[in-house]
């Protein structure tokens, strides 16, 4: 059967999603803007050899938790190649491990993974950035996945935004131009709880940091080397300032 719906937008529970890609087994690209937890579990399912036309899947997720939509990928998404999804709340997102385990055992073909994820860290003993750091091994590297994180303000540092940046077009831009090529001056407040090894590599991708004459970084830790560091690759600085170090 041949079926040209390529897209489901509005509140769509998880539990129907057995029944709709089961009906359109030629269905190519998926998106669904709400899907939703079931009240009641359905545990039957299809086999996912009906699914070989599926590539492109974008999911805005409420409330569903990482254990079953671990389920849903195994059962349905074995050959998809682009995977999107956003969702809330559940840490276990945030768990790169887990990640690594379903894409490598159940999404061979994959090649672009975004994610976007606002929630936070609770009663665990990793912190937020503890979790989130797991995102830079080799595995993330290697497939030119790359993320970033944002805080509402220095409170919230157990809770955050994280999300995938530009996955589709990192093999094409690896030195993406500054967005403020003449910046002699820098200052950075409130946003993390320690100075991040790659901070002044992105902060490159932002502002030209060899020509920075001055830089002002407040209310978070900075290592002592990180210091040289950042010494070494701002050879103009004639101001700098800081709160205090770590030795």
């Amino acid at each position: 059967m041949s079926c040209g719906i390529e897209r489901v937008n509005g509140p769509f529970p998880n539990d129907s999603l057995n029944n709709l890609l089961y009906h359109f087994p030629k269905l190519h690209h998926l998106s669904i803007n709400y899907l939703t937890a079931s009240r009641v579990e359905n545990s039957e399912t299809h086999a996912t050899s009906l699914l070989k036309h599926l590539k492109y899947v974008s999911l805005k997720l409420y409330l569903i938790a990482f254990n079953k939509f671990e389920q849903i990928v195994q059962t349905f998404f074995g050959d998809i190649e682009v995977l999107r999804i956003s969702t809330q709340y559940d840490t276990a997102y945030l768990d790169a491990k887990r990640w690594e385990h379903l894409i490598t055992s159940y999404l061979p073909n994959l090649r672009i993974f975004d994610i976007h994820h606002d929630g936070g860290v609770q009663r665990n003993q990793l912190t937020y950035h503890d979790l989130i750091n797991q995102f830079r091994s080799s595995f993330w590297i290697e497939r030119d996945w790359f993320f970033a994180h944002q805080h509402d303000w220095l409170e919230r540092l157990h809770s955050g935004v994280f999300y995938s940046t530009e996955p589709y077009s990192t093999k094409t831009n690896k030195n993406p131009a500054n967005y403020f090529p003449n910046a002699t001056e820098l200052t950075i407040e409130h946003c993390l709880e320690k100075l991040d090894d790659l901070l002044v590599q992105t902060l490159n991708s932002i502002v030209p940091v060899r020509q920075l004459i001055k830089l002002i970084i407040k209310h978070f830790h900075i290592k002592f080397d990180q210091f040289l560091n950042v010494l070494y690759l701002t050879p103009h600085l004639h101001t700098f300032k800081s709160d205090f170090f770590i030795s």
